[in-house]
């Protein structure tokens, strides 16, 4: 995926589910879930944003989206721009490792809303240029220009959605069908249940495809159960069945608690296993553009995790209008397998591997301050500590975020700023004897 095409104008807000929830979604057990919520527009009748941002590395994205809604019908118009620069780590030639590009692109959506079901339809146009500088040689330079234009419709009651380049062997058709159905019930007792079904088929044919198609298919039953003994405490163990038509999925299950011990203050403990089989893509796909290689491995074993983690909230109240939250947590991974991207002897050749034994513990502590409903400050600090078979020790990384957020009451106008310090990261890179380090 060329993370350039996916814009993220028109994101929301970001849930963050703490606690592993691989026995719902059928992924790894991991300290937390992410889901990112696009923007509707609910309110307005015109509403319009534009967005900015750069990064050290030369990038520059600006966006604009203007909505329009009408009755039961909303119309939306957006487009956003991206010039990088490229970057060079050896400034003697003239080519560069990550090689600059810009793109545009537009937007057009069509949303209708009625009693019980929702239609959304989308079109899109993209154009992208790579330029590709040539070392100098013999006294003359060669340099490519490359042009990609894409264009893209998708109808959201049918998933069904065709993308054509005009390079033949560039051409590939993804198919993927999920469907998940669950029923809460719900009594009188301290007791509920929750239960439900998980399908995904999934198939991808073309030339880029080890075999020219492949496909691979997953059918999950999973039930949670909640049980409250008294009012503050609650017990939530689940369990998840699977069948994987490529790779034997084990029983996977988890056991969460959470106690209240007052009203501003909470505690919750987690533990659960965790299953991953690789996707089509990681198995079988080449992937061959002007800034990367990537190749598949259909020798990849699946990854099985186990996570164990707990955190602590407290809130602090100055009167009706101040408050502060403290939020603590700590956690430990433990991978089997894990499935990673491990670079090659060239810089941009990489290739889907198998990290034995890998395993993360760490913890984080997060203050964030409420003023009324207009402004909010945080500040969070994290540990992240990394162990694999290949290093034979953990190494430690320190991350800090900063953020402030002001409201305008009456115009509804917000100003976000966030600042992230990153700390060192280890990678996996493959080396001239084919060992991974």
């Amino acid at each position: 995926i060329d993370l350039n095409q996916i814009t993220m104008d028109n994101v929301d807000h970001v849930e963050v589910i703490e606690g592993p929830m691989s026995v719902v979604y059928g992924n790894n057990a991991l300290a937390g879930t992410i889901n990112i919520i696009t923007h509707k527009n609910k309110y307005f009748n015109t509403e319009v944003n534009v967005n900015t941002g750069y990064e050290e590395v030369k990038k520059f994205d600006a966006g604009a989206s203007v909505s329009q809604k009408v009755g039961k019908n909303i119309f939306t118009v957006s487009g956003n721009f991206s010039d990088f620069q490229g970057v060079d780590f050896d400034k003697m030639t003239r080519s560069m490792e990550w090689k600059p590009q810009r793109h545009y692109a537009a937007n057009v959506d069509y949303l209708l809303r009625l009693k019980d079901w929702t239609l959304d339809t989308k079109a899109s146009i993209y154009n992208n240029e790579i330029k590709i500088k040539g070392d100098i040689q013999n006294y003359a330079v060669h340099d490519s220009y490359y042009f990609t234009d894409r264009y893209t419709g998708k109808d959201l009651t049918t998933l069904e959605s065709e993308k054509e380049d005009k390079i033949s062997s560039q051409k590939e058709h993804n198919s993927l069908l999920r469907s998940v159905w669950h029923h809460k019930f719900e009594t009188a007792s301290p007791l509920s249940l929750e239960s439900g079904i998980d399908f995904n088929l999934s198939s991808m044919k073309g030339e880029r495809i080890e075999g020219g198609k492949q496909s691979l298919n997953d059918y999950a039953v999973f039930t949670n159960l909640r049980y409250s003994p008294w009012k503050d405490f609650e017990l939530q163990p689940g369990v998840r069945f699977a069948y994987n038509t490529g790779y034997d999925a084990p029983l996977v299950y988890s056991l969460n608690a959470k106690w209240n011990i007052t009203d501003d203050l909470s505690w919750r403990i987690s533990a659960a296993k965790g299953f991953r089989a690789p996707t089509i893509k990681e198995l079988y796909l080449v992937l061959v553009n002007f800034n990367h290689h990537i190749y598949g491995n259909s020798n990849l074993k699946a990854e099985k995790s186990n996570n164990y983690s707990t955190s602590l909230d407290y809130k602090l109240s100055w009167g009706e209008n101040s408050n502060l939250k403290t939020n603590l947590q700590l956690y430990y991974n433990d991978v089997e397998n894990l499935i990673s991207l491990v670079e090659q002897e060239e810089v941009t050749f990489f290739k889907y591997e198998n990290i034995d034994e890998y395993k993360t513990r760490g913890g984080s502590l997060g203050l964030t301050y409420f003023y009324k409903n207009w402004l909010r400050m945080n500040a969070n600090s994290i540990l992240t500590s990394r162990y694999s078979s290949l290093g034979k020790e953990f190494k430690t990384t320190y991350d800090w975020i900063v953020g402030l957020q002001i409201k305008e009451p009456k115009t509804k106008i917000t100003f976000n700023t966030d600042l992230k310090l990153y700390g060192r990261q280890n990678y996996f890179y493959s080396a001239p004897n084919q060992e991974i380090k």
